[in-house]
């Protein structure tokens, strides 16, 4: 007897695609009359939901279990990442001191100095400027 009370929308609702004069207009109504039905899909009230197979659930857990261990493994012992890379030593002003270096004797050698010359003074800076 309850369920001759309860409203019609409780019912699975109805999708019509409605077509007239060209014109396609979806309703959840049915069309009117003078209008053609191209299709109509029947729909839900509730959305079904179908939760994860255990399996699933079981490997994600393994998974988050072994992130949260190997990160907390990097948070006790930091200084494992450092020892892993590389680590090059950079003199910052060595660069800067051979391009002067260069200046100064293509200064003392005057405007004459050979192009060999000056690619051997070339090389010795780029050898001070590569890290």
């Amino acid at each position: 007897m309850l369920l001759a009370l309860m409203p019609a929308s409780v019912s699975a609702q109805q999708i019509f695609k409605c077509v007239k004069g060209g014109q396609v207009e979806y309703t959840s109504i049915p069309c009117a009359p003078g209008e053609a039905v191209e299709k109509v899909w029947a729909g839900s009230t509730y959305p079904t939901y179908a939760p994860p197979p255990a399996a699933d659930v079981a490997r994600n857990q393994q998974v988050q279990m072994q992130t949260e261990h190997r990160d907390q493994q990097l948070r006790q012992n930091p200084s494992r990442a450092v020892a892993e890379g590389a680590a090059i030593p950079i003199r910052a002003g060595a660069c800067e001191e051979a391009k002067q270096a260069r200046d100064r004797k293509l200064y003392a050698l005057g405007a004459g100095v050979s192009i060999q010359v000056r690619r051997m003074f070339d090389e010795e800076v780029r050898r001070a400027c590569r890290w």
